[in-house]
């Protein structure tokens, strides 16, 4: 289904590609960095070496089996229990849909816009953090200043916003989500030997995530209870495809 689609090409340190690896969407829980992959402890990690701000050094790792494992199982469940008449399933396939368009779009288009995502996130946290500073800016040459700036950020926001709107617009002018030929594929089960989740490739998969999840954040574990593979269900959160916006702090998870 994904055949002759964009796919995502970013490699590990070790030159190769793993689920999570190496492609912005997974975070850890404590400093919102993203984690590395350590091929010798098979696992996703953190090592923050000094403390940054009020974040602490610390080591998070989580192994990549486990991880990979309830990311795809979590995301094909949500897509199986699919509700026409709930609108935040409406939204989610609507975003994924677009995404899915320009996945297949003109790869220069495609270029542009993940290069436009990328700069709207960018100024976003820019955003964020100058409006969390607003109380150093004292005096009326510092205020002014400040005014400035949020508007030069917001002006670049919203040309941002609206090329982004204009490719999506073009590229899902032509294209449809297969959530149904997904879903009935081989005997319904991806995860089955012969379904389609085991027949993908790596790349293959992540163009799939691509579509339905923004990020995933990994928590430590909360005791040490369990294997690992049920500590792992507590720890992950799946942050789901949204369109870009101001958020207000609030994340949706699937």
């Amino acid at each position: 289904m994904l055949d002759g689609r964009k796919k995502e090409k970013r490699t590990d340190r070790t030159g190769e590609m793993t689920l999570l690896g190496s492609w912005g969407i997974n975070r850890c829980g404590l400093c919102a960095s993203g984690l590395t992959v350590s091929r010798t402890a098979g696992a996703y990690v953190c090592n923050l070496r000094r403390s940054v701000g009020d974040v602490g050094k610390h080591v998070l790792r989580i192994g990549m089996e486990h991880a990979d494992r309830v990311v795809a199982e979590r995301v094909w469940a949500r897509l199986g229990g699919l509700d026409a008449s709930n609108p935040d399933d409406v939204e989610w396939l609507s975003v994924a849909a677009e995404r899915f368009a320009v996945q297949g779009a003109d790869p220069e288009a495609a270029v542009e816009s993940a290069e436009q995502e990328a700069r709207l996130e960018h100024v976003q946290q820019s955003i964020v953090e100058l409006n969390e500073d607003r109380d150093a800016y004292v005096g009326p040459t510092a205020r002014k200043a400040f005014r400035e700036t949020m508007v030069t950020y917001a002006a670049h926001e919203e040309r941002c916003s609206r090329r982004i709107e204009e490719l999506r617009a073009s590229a899902t002018s032509s294209a449809r989500l297969p959530v149904d030929e997904w879903m009935e594929a081989g005997d319904g089960n991806p995860f089955d030997p012969e379904g389609l989740w085991a027949r993908w490739d790596v790349a293959d998969r992540r163009s799939f995530l691509a579509l339905f999840v923004d990020r995933v954040t990994v928590s430590p574990a909360a005791s040490k209870q369990g294997s690992a593979a049920e500590r792992a269900e507590e720890r992950v959160q799946i942050v789901r495809a949204r369109r870009p916006e101001v958020t207000d702090g609030n994340q949706v998870t699937v």
